[in-house]
């Protein structure tokens, strides 16, 4: 997969996590409250993300028009949850667009404007960007859990990777742990059937010892069974 299909998949699956998170908080009122340690809302937040990647993804890089007011971002109140995860679900749309249409020459090329300070290729001021979502996005979870005594949401892409587990990890240890298990039989069989010809006179021994080896047998059977 290219860098950007897997931008453009990262993206797609951290918006759909902003708005698990903005479907989370209990009520619309609740999206505004702040904290003493968290001065920012949750709203705010999401608001401010907003015209973040409207501006340097989809301005900057997909020609897409917008006019970013920043101090909007902070200063507005009052929107609905529902409104909220409109404007995110337009992003989850747009912006992996942009990015999965960046050719690998646009990727390496400086970004249209120095935001960091300094110079900046395009790959690296996308990666960037990635990281103040999910930045910002920490700072929306953890509030949420603070003002509700809430738990975590089942963040959108982990039931894809439980799939993968069950589609290939867990056959794979369970043919590992059955081929250990025969192995250790059948080396412990013939172990018996060696000892009790060459020294007929010690078979309540080796019978122990047998009976060792089929426990270790039965906890391999029962590793595979949980």
């Amino acid at each position: 997969m290219s860098l950007a299909k897997e931008l453009g998949a990262l993206y797609r699956r951290d918006l759909t996590r902003l708005t698990q998170q903005i479907e989370a908080y209990p009520n619309d009122g609740m999206v505004w409250h702040t904290h003493p340690a968290i001065t920012n809302s949750a709203g705010n937040l999401v608001l401010h993300l907003e015209g973040n990647l409207r501006e340097y993804i989809g301005r900057q890089l997909g020609k897409i028009p917008y006019s970013r007011k920043r101090e909007l971002e902070f200063s507005s109140k009052g929107i609905s949850r529902e409104e909220l995860v409109r404007r995110v679900t337009e992003l989850k749309v747009s912006v992996p667009s942009v990015i999965e249409g960046l050719s690998p020459e646009q990727f390496e090329m400086e970004y249209p404007e120095i935001v960091l300070q300094r110079a900046t290729s395009t790959r690296e001021f996308v990666i960037h960007l990635h990281g103040h979502l999910n930045w910002h996005m920490g700072e929306i979870d953890y509030l949420r859990r603070i003002l509700t005594d809430g738990k975590a949401v089942n963040a959108a892409g982990w039931n894809l990777f439980r799939s993968n587990l069950q589609l290939w990890v867990f056959p794979l240890w369970f043919s590992l742990c059955n081929s250990v298990s025969s192995v250790v039989k059948g080396f412990c069989l013939q172990r018996e059937k060696v000892k009790s010809f060459n020294h007929r006179g010690h078979g309540v021994s080796q019978r122990k010892k047998h009976r060792g080896c089929v426990i270790i047998e039965t906890d391999f059977e029962s590793l595979v069974a949980d």
